[in-house]
């Protein structure tokens, strides 16, 4: 068990519970016996690999260790304890999301400051429930021969994190693998991020797709507000990944 607060480079940990506000409003009794068995389990899997939970945000915790492998070994052993028991609704499992960085934080009166820890935290919030995933620096920090397999989920934008992060999931013994796409935006070069959801448009999509294929430059034309800029960045963002080199956007990936 941790005696103090881990100081130079951490590893942070942070949990939520993924549908917790439905699970409030519909059955508020057994919610919270399920967050108390919640507390108490994440407590002892935390403490048991050396880190120190720091924080309780909500349905959610902030853990610190001296080590990434310990931060994932913490992960690991939660998620696979909430697959065989539940303390909730008659069996059916909490689902919790988990996001790992590493790097440098200032500590001060139990508490941790700085942008390693704002990352872990918008790391945590673009997965799902049943996920854990991890920064690349954390990734490079694990252990050689450490049982999990590392799946390369790209470059992601992070809510309220001015530069991108490239992100890392995981699959270990005892953990499923969840092929669900992110909470956030894939990073695809210099193209601006999408506001919304972009609906219709099929034909021109796969017309203008085509066109780049051997057309160095196309224009889009018509009166405004017609959406010719939102139909150039739904372009962009599906062409890049096939055409890396394409409008200067490697250097943007490097």
């Amino acid at each position: 068990m941790a005696s103090v607060m881990p100081s130079g480079t951490v590893a942070f940990l942070f949990t939520d519970i993924e549908g917790s506000t439905a699970r409030w409003e519909t059955d508020p009794i057994g919610m919270r016996a399920a967050l108390a068995s919640h507390d108490e389990l994440l407590k002892s899997v935390v403490e048991t690999h050396g880190g120190v939970m720091f924080a309780s945000m909500g349905d959610g915790i902030g853990a610190a260790f001296r080590r990434a492998g310990d931060a994932v070994a913490a992960a690991v052993e939660v998620q696979r304890l909430l697959t065989r028991h539940s303390g909730y609704d008659g069996g059916r499992a909490l689902r919790i999301r988990m996001g790992i960085h590493t790097g440098e934080a200032e500590e001060r009166d139990g508490n941790y400051y700085g942008p390693t820890v704002n990352r872990a935290a918008r790391l945590m919030g673009v997965a799902h429930g049943g996920q854990i995933v991890v920064s690349e620096v954390t990734a490079a920090l694990l252990p050689a021969g450490m049982a999990v397999e590392l799946r390369d989920l790209g470059m992601q934008r992070l809510a309220g994190i001015s530069e991108p992060l490239r992100v890392f999931g995981f699959g270990a013994d005892g953990v499923a693998w969840i092929d669900r796409p992110l909470r956030s935006l894939t990073v695809t070069g210099n193209v601006p991020a999408p506001v919304g959801r972009f609906i219709g448009r099929n034909p021109e999509l796969a017309r203008l797709g085509a066109d780049l294929g051997f057309r160095p430059l196309i224009t889009l034309t018509g009166s405004a507000g017609v959406g010719k800029t939102r139909l150039a960045i739904e372009v962009g963002g599906s062409v890049v990944p096939h055409s890396p080199t394409a409008f200067g956007w490697s250097s943007w990936l490097h």
